[in-house]
């Protein structure tokens, strides 16, 4: 009898249902999805559209800092291929990949290379023991890939690229005169949406007067953010759109927009940025994710001094003095980030492992 995939998340957002849907077409009943209701952040929930075939019940301790996934256990002997996250803060994974390591059935561990405070992090001893015990490891990137082999040189290691886009949702299709900026992401400090709005208002005279600030996303600086926009009388130039999934509607505020701004860390906005042709504006010296891979410096992306609301204003104003370089490259842009981060890409190395 053909193994199954098992695939164990703590939770799925929505931004990982297409990857579930490419893989679930391919293997059909041999695949099944675990999953519980929220991750560490409460504010990144599954998908209330998504059933997964096992419904783990997600019990967090110590704060939010460690969790224990009930009903993961009774599942750890069986003979089909278990794929884990790498997150030390999972106990139940712990004792998971222990005893599947035991009765030798075989554990494929993914996510990041590295947490967020990179490799040499204290967590990293941690992070070590957690995927010596996994059999075969699964990173985003082919940089991770690189440095991980440089530690772990026996272990296999598999690179499924960060996506959340098919080729046939990407597109470089754009407004015959796009003017508008915009941030796609969770309304929080540390996106540091209130940074780019204030260098957004440090540029207002220096840009076209239609030019706005498309603000997409929901998070605990909502308020804050309503509080300043009012107070500084831009409720005409930036605009709080709310969280926004659906790609057809996204695409349409992509379509007006010349440039994308990443003001602190940044992680798969980069890529949805580069699948609709539009290059982004990314602080320096964050701790980003490792999409940051995909970003070519004065192609289709420009860094400037995180934290630094005049120097960000100043690169805005840049971006729109070479706008029809920007137009002509567009394409381009769209083109190679399908073929590199498409959810095709991501889904064929979950698909070869049965």
């Amino acid at each position: 009898m053909a193994k199954k995939l098992l695939i164990i998340q703590t939770s799925l957002p929505s931004y990982r249902l297409a990857l579930i849907d490419v893989i679930r077409n391919h293997l059909g009943a041999r695949l099944e999805v675990f999953c519980g209701g929220r991750f560490f952040d409460p504010s990144i929930k599954r998908d209330e559209k998504f059933k997964p075939d096992i419904f783990l019940k997600n019990r967090f301790f110590l704060n939010n800092k460690i969790l224990w996934q009930s009903g993961l256990l009774k599942h750890v002997l069986r003979d089909d291929i278990m794929v884990l996250t790498i997150n030390p803060r999972v106990l139940s994974n712990w004792v998971a990949l222990i005893i599947r390591k035991a009765v030798r059935k075989k554990t494929f561990l993914w996510g990041h290379a590295w947490s967020k405070g990179g490799k040499n992090t204290t967590s990293e001893v941690l992070r070590h023991a957690m995927r010596s015990l996994g059999n075969e490891i699964i990173v985003y990137t082919n940089t991770q890939k690189r440095e991980l082999k440089l530690k772990m040189g026996k272990k296999n290691i598999h690179v499924a690229p960060n996506a959340i886009y098919h080729k046939s949702e990407m597109t470089s299709a754009h407004d015959h005169n796009p003017r508008d900026i915009i941030f796609v992401s969770r309304m929080a400090t540390n996106k540091k949406p209130l940074l780019l709005i204030k260098a957004f208002e440090k540029s207002i005279s220096h840009i076209p007067r239609d030019s706005r600030l498309l603000l997409i996303g929901d998070g605990p600086e909502v308020s804050n953010l309503k509080t300043y926009i009012a107070n500084s009388n831009l409720n005409d130039r930036v605009i709080l759109l709310g969280e926004i999934t659906n790609v057809e509607k996204l695409a349409q505020y992509y379509f007006s927009s010349l440039v994308s701004v990443s003001p602190g860390r940044v992680g798969l906005g980069l890529t949805q940025s580069l699948g609709f042709g539009v290059p982004m504006i990314i602080a320096k010296n964050e701790k980003h994710g490792p999409e940051i891979e995909a970003a070519n410096e004065g192609y289709n992306s420009y860094y400037f001094n995180e934290n630094d609301s005049n120097d960000l204003s100043q690169k805005i104003n840049k971006v729109f003095q070479i706008c029809d370089d920007i137009l002509l490259r567009r394409n381009a842009i769209c083109e190679n980030c399908k073929e590199q981060y498409s959810v095709e890409a991501m889904a064929q190395t979950f698909i070869n492992l049965v």
